[in-house]
């Protein structure tokens, strides 16, 4: 489950995420069931309709990449970032 907090975006930005949210869930459900292809092309999509939000990129590559490399058999979608 992803959460994200709306009350800093400005209205218009809110607005696109809302109408987006469904094709973004749907995206994910893909992603999570290991439809790799499916949630590319949603992502895709929903990228060119917001292309300021960053999220897409990051699941694309995502996608990308397990597409090329798989993924183990205990895989779950949980990414382990070693950044600050």
């Amino acid at each position: 489950m992803i959460y994200e907090i709306f009350d800093a975006d400005p209205p218009e930005l809110l607005k696109k995420k809302v109408a987006m949210r469904k094709a973004w869930t749907k995206a994910l459900l893909h992603y999570y069931d290991r439809n790799f292809m499916k949630a590319y092309r949603l992502f895709k999509a929903l990228r060119g309709k917001n292309p300021d939000d960053r999220i897409f990129d990051l699941y694309i590559k995502r996608c990308v990449r397990c597409i090329k490399l798989g993924v183990p058999e205990d895989w779950q979608g949980i990414e382990v970032i070693n950044l600050k």
